[in-house]
């Protein structure tokens, strides 16, 4: 049996990537921790056929807690001989530790170049012990069975301590794409710049405005990211003619299904942009943030985004040039 650990749309695309590209005559279960009905509902339309077994987990005040207890008999039930995890942190690392296994960590955004980074700090926060209230609650959070994992990744990466690393290519979303002419219009795709910079929202303005020149007339319409608000957004773009879009599913998905074929794809900052451009061909352009403003602890994460759009032929411009 192979476990499948996820609590995004986003994971689960990736472990239905994995689950095809290291096909096996085995069980494959899923786990779905979510926090919130509309995250059940995100990721129900997702699911094919390929689960026999699908569980959820509900994260909440009690859960998140006594986990350990509540997990015992899924994870002491079966032999488990593979586990994917989307996030590799708390009750993720309990389970990897648990069932002390091979460990395949899957993308989620940005994240995997955060890891990647932090991998290689000996006094990163990653290495700290647990707590005495994980260990009396029997919480195996433990970071370092890190150092032995494999990544099933999208990004270019050589792990600090060796580990392996498998491209993920998206083969099996690529083999479900009928080719399209491409449309007249970009489609922005958002990011929560608010909670990178600062000044944000004057920032966020001064920006869009630059780029509505950039694209001199052509239509732009701007993809919400999952923690924007389409009211503040609505509001701010509205006057400058963009058109504002939330889609329910990860744009790797509704491309497809919705029938969106833009000119070209854009972003500051978004995961999005690389996956989109290898998915689907699509030209892609991303529009560097002021280096100034961008708040300390994102710098280097957002530097080594931009240098691995490079890697990709992904247009890299600096709206000030």
């Amino acid at each position: 049996m192979r476990l499948y650990v996820i609590s995004s749309p986003l994971q689960l695309i990736n472990a239905i990537e994995a689950r095809e590209y290291f096909r096996h005559s085995g069980r494959d279960v899923l786990l779905y921790i979510y926090s919130k009905t509309k995250d059940l509902d995100q990721v129900k339309g997702l699911l094919d056929k390929g689960w026999p077994d699908v569980k959820y987990f509900r994260w909440n005040s009690f859960s998140r807690l006594f986990y350990p207890f509540i997990l015992y008999r899924t994870l002491g039930k079966h032999t488990i001989e593979r586990v994917y995890l989307g996030y590799p942190y708390n009750i993720r690392a309990h389970i990897a530790n648990t069932c002390n296994t091979d460990t395949w960590l899957l993308d989620d955004g940005t994240f995997t170049l955060r890891l990647n980074k932090d991998l290689g700090e000996p006094q990163s926060a990653l290495w700290k012990a647990p707590s005495l209230a994980d260990r009396l609650l029997r919480r195996r959070v433990g970071a370092s069975y890190l150092k032995r994992v494999s990544f099933f990744t999208n990004y270019d990466i050589s792990p600090p301590q060796g580990q392996s690393v498998v491209q993920n290519k998206f083969a099996s979303i690529k083999s479900q794409i009928i080719a399209q002419d491409s449309g007249e219009h970009v489609l922005f795709i958002g990011s929560p710049i608010e909670s990178l910079t600062y000044p944000c929202e004057k920032l966020f303005l001064e920006l869009m405005k630059k780029i509505q020149g950039f694209y001199k007339g052509r239509e732009i319409t701007y993809a919400l990211h999952r923690l924007e608000s389409i009211h503040q957004r609505e509001a701010q773009l509205g006057p400058l003619g963009i058109r504002v879009v939330r889609f329910e599913t990860p744009l790797e998905v509704a491309i497809y299904e919705e029938g969106v074929s833009p000119y070209e794809v854009a972003s500051f900052v978004s995961s999005a942009l690389g996956n989109l451009h290898q998915i689907y061909g699509i030209s892609a352009r991303s529009f560097i943030l002021p280096e100034e403003s961008i708040l300390g602890d994102h710098k280097e994460a957002i530097t080594k985004l931009y240098n691995d759009f490079e890697k990709r032929k992904i247009s890299v411009i600096d709206l000030d040039r």
